[in-house]
């Protein structure tokens, strides 16, 4: 399908370049395509961690996928890959020789003064993908590291993570103990999370999503992903989003839910007599 323009959407890029971002894969272009396509042309700055997590570098003798897909869906943006292994990163630099809006650096991305180092700008990424280490303990580290580099109105995207796995937060087949079906321990879990993690979430635009609903190719996948996916609800095809408010949510609580509940323990009933009248 083509976008606006003529360009081609984000779904024929993904399919193209061959990403497991792909819809018949962990179908993460649907999202990104209902979140990316109104601001394609404002974007400035993407980065994504993780150069060589997606399998791009090593299956085949093009670009970096997910990069190269990047590249050419935002188009006047200059995008930022950044990886922790020396050799990932020397090898995506001479594949990406000749484009200069990519950008291929090395750093370990949960270390403070590796990603000090990289001379970004605060306030200056429109969108930043965690694709790196799944570990949870790690993604939280790297969302405190890299969320001061996101602007106002940017998106902070973390993917991959796992529900009702062991507790390296992805496998299904090794040793537990294994977390509750459908349960991530750095989304449902109050205790788990640090306390500013808890405050990140609740005073930004947060969401969780499992993009798998609706896959065509379900068991295909499935079959090929073996330990990284047990079934529908445990699997590791989902992203948390967290979108950075202008001004963060920082006004008292007002439950309408709370206060419906108060109002029937106290046995009022504001909607009886409407239900009661007849048409």
């Amino acid at each position: 399908m083509l976008a606006a323009a003529g360009r081609l959407s984000l779904e024929d890029l993904a399919f193209y370049y061959g990403t497991d971002k792909a819809h018949d894969d962990h179908k993460y272009t649907d999202l990104y395509a209902s979140l990316f396509d109104p601001i394609r042309d404002s974007v400035r700055n993407v980065t994504e961690i993780g150069v060589a997590q997606g399998q791009s570098l090593q299956e085949a003798a093009t670009p970096s996928r997910e990069r190269r897909v990047w590249h050419d869906y935002f188009e006047k943006a200059q995008i930022w890959g950044v990886d922790i292994h020396k050799g990932v990163i020397n090898h995506a630099r001479k594949l990406f020789e000749g484009h200069p809006r990519v950008h291929i650096k090395h750093a370990n991305s949960k270390q403070p003064s590796a990603v000090s180092s990289l001379g970004l700008s605060l306030g200056s990424m429109d969108i930043i993908i965690d694709d790196g280490d799944h570990f949870p303990p790690v993604m939280e580290k790297t969302l405190h590291l890299w969320w001061p580099y996101l602007r106002v109105g940017g998106f902070y995207c973390i993917e991959d993570i796992a529900t009702g796995a062991n507790s390296k937060g992805q496998r299904y087949g090794g040793k537990g103990p294994f977390y509750p079906s459908g349960w991530a321990p750095l989304v449902h879990n109050d205790t788990w999370s640090r306390p500013e993690t808890k405050e990140l979430f609740a005073k930004h635009d947060s969401f969780f999503v499992d993009t798998m609903v609706g896959h065509r190719t379900f068991e295909a996948v499935r079959k090929a992903l073996g330990l990284w996916m047990k079934d529908r609800v445990d699997h590791g095809s989902h992203i948390l989003v967290i979108r950075k408010r202008l001004t963060p949510r920082t006004h008292k609580v007002d439950s309408a839910l709370a206060k419906r509940r108060a109002m029937w323990e106290d046995g009022v009933r504001p909607m009886r007599p409407l239900l009661s009248q007849s048409n």
